[in-house]
């Protein structure tokens, strides 16, 4: 019976390439293609296409770099996530210490009620 609850293991895994998963962020150094009209008429780009959508997002990575020299903070929310799942033991220790740290020093500023 306890076998009968235990599920087979999977034959067949899928790995996902880098790319895949950048597009999964929504983002990456291509410009999103799928709301072209000229690819879903026709299935390709024409070349005055491929130039005006390269350029918008040439233009795009300059503006964002001189941002950066500027000293601007840019933090997208999927930076801030992908940095919180890499260091997620860190973060846990964090929050254990000041956990700790708050009742130890509520216990020494309470007042002595031992009469």
């Amino acid at each position: 019976q306890h076998q009968q609850l235990q599920q087979p293991l999977p034959r067949q895994y899928r790995i996902e390439s880098q790319a895949q998963l950048a597009k999964d962020l929504g983002e990456g150094s291509l410009p999103d293609v799928t709301v072209c009209q000229q690819i879903q008429r026709h299935g390709m780009m024409s070349r005055e296409e491929v130039s005006r959508l390269s350029e918008a997002r040439r233009l795009e990575l300059l503006r964002l770099e001189e941002r950066r020299r500027q000293g601007e903070i840019i933090i997208r929310l999927a930076d801030l996530k992908d940095w919180c799942k890499e260091h997620l033991l860190l973060l846990f220790v964090f929050i254990i210490n000041t956990g700790l740290a708050v009742l130890f020093i509520s216990l020494l500023a309470a007042p002595d009620e031992t009469d």
